[in-house]
């Protein structure tokens, strides 16, 4: 058992010699393939709505435009493709920003790990539950040093977690979350971004704002990690 212990802290010791060498560059590359894929994502399913949408609203029109202008109002009321927001936007934009919190949370824990790991604190941020922002802001800033990201961002974070949270317990309604007001709040502040009848309405605009604060964040927090590494050194 004793000979185990040893061989698992030189293990422990040699990656940690390896986190610094490379100064932590293995995950910060998976995170911006992750990005630049994220992008790639967003980019292709709005471009796919709006031709989708522009296609279908043309065809109808021609359909309306041969119909007296009294029957014209109960035509677009029955057939208008309301499935490309209430489905497809909805779905689609809702399921990028849960997708883009899980990653930013995966993420932030194992950059603290990988800061446990060098300054041999014997703690393993990954199995983190609660509040995780808010833990891994501490410790990157009290194990770290880190300063960055800002608080601007840092708060951003905060509030796109809780709208992922109000998704994936709520779906989307307002009214059964505990924490509404500071949400609602947010979202007052935010472009692409409001309520409507107590459910979160997503525009494609919020979610290119989601993306940019986080790559933002990762371009941050790496250059905190390279000074960190160098420190260490």
């Amino acid at each position: 058992m004793e000979s185990e212990k040893i061989e698992d802290i030189q293990r422990a010791e040699l990656f940690r010699d390896y986190l610094i060498e490379e100064k932590c560059e293995f995950r910060h590359y998976r995170a911006t393939n992750f990005l630049k894929e994220a992008h790639f994502y967003l980019e292709t399913f709005e471009e796919f709505i709006s031709k989708e949408k522009s296609s279908e609203l043309t065809q109808l029109d021609k359909h309306a435009d041969r119909l007296p202008e009294s029957q014209r109002g109960a035509f677009w009321a029955q057939y208008y493709p309301i499935h490309w927001s209430e489905i497809f936007e909805k779905q689609l934009r809702s399921s990028f920003i849960i997708s883009l919190s899980s990653f930013a949370e995966d993420y932030l824990k194992h950059i603290c790990w990988e800061v446990a790991i060098i300054e041999r604190v014997h703690e393993d941020p990954r199995e983190w539950g609660h509040s995780i922002f808010k833990e891994t802001r501490k410790f990157l800033k009290n194990q770290g040093g880190f300063s960055s990201p800002t608080d601007s961002d840092w708060t951003f974070l905060y509030r796109i977690y809780d709208i992922r949270n109000v998704y994936v317990h709520h779906g989307g309604n307002l009214n059964r979350c505990r924490d509404a007001s500071k949400i609602e709040k947010f979202i007052s502040l935010q472009p692409g971004i409001s309520e409507s009848n107590g459910f979160i309405e997503l525009e494609k605009e919020f979610c290119f704002v989601v993306l940019e604060v986080v790559e933002r964040m990762i371009r941050s927090l790496y250059e905190e990690q390279v000074a960190f590494c160098t420190r260490a050194a």
